[in-house]
């Protein structure tokens, strides 16, 4: 089956600089820590009306454009635990975060990607609400990375999932029901039937 791309409508970043500061209407994400102390995080949403049942992997890329400091940012993937709205989050009401569901180098310009496929599932399977993720920097000061955001004018360069399904339409013997034809006896043996997981 062919992979699927689900582009994110919801996305923003928030500084611990100006702590009331909102940023959603912006064309970019900041991640990292500036050298003067700022920390950078970014917050990201997906609807996942679209995404298949049945998933092998689910990849989370962004497009890194710039990195303005050091060698690029290195976050941890965090589930957000309660609701945020795009144009009002800010430092001090950004929602809290659980979890460890990988890290994220943003380290090169150009698409970077990390892979969320157990985080996906547990949204899928109603283990969590899904409000989303954070991305938290996990690096020392000196390092600071642009990415474009849902509002940047490309869609291909906005975050986005690209979900690889299961494959479907495994065969299972249910039975070997004989029926003679014309003197010979032949099987009827593979039913059709999809796999979920």
């Amino acid at each position: 089956m062919a992979d699927i791309t689900i582009y994110s409508t919801k996305s923003t970043f928030v500084r611990n600089d100006i702590p009331d500061g909102n940023y959603g209407d912006s064309t970019f994400l900041a991640d990292g820590r500036y050298s003067g102390g700022t920390i950078f995080f970014s917050l990201v949403e997906f609807d996942l009306t679209t995404c298949p049942g049945a998933i092998k992997t689910a990849l989370l890329y962004y497009t890194v454009y710039e990195i303005v400091e050091g060698s690029g940012s290195s976050s941890v993937v965090k589930r957000n635990t309660a609701s945020w709205l795009e144009n009002t989050v800010s430092w001090n009401t950004k929602p809290a975060t659980t979890g460890n569901y990988g890290t994220f180098n943003l380290n090169a310009v150009g698409a970077k990607s990390v892979d969320i496929t157990n985080l996906i599932k547990e949204w899928k399977a109603g283990t969590y609400s899904n409000y989303g993720l954070t991305l938290e920097n996990a690096m020392a000061a000196g390092n600071e990375v642009f990415s474009r955001s849902d509002d940047y004018a490309v869609e291909a360069e906005r975050p986005r999932l690209i979900i690889t399904p299961k494959a479907g339409g495994i065969l299972l013997l249910l039975s070997e029901v004989w029926e003679k034809h014309d003197k010979l006896w032949k099987p009827k043996i593979l039913i059709p039937r999809e796999s979920y997981c």
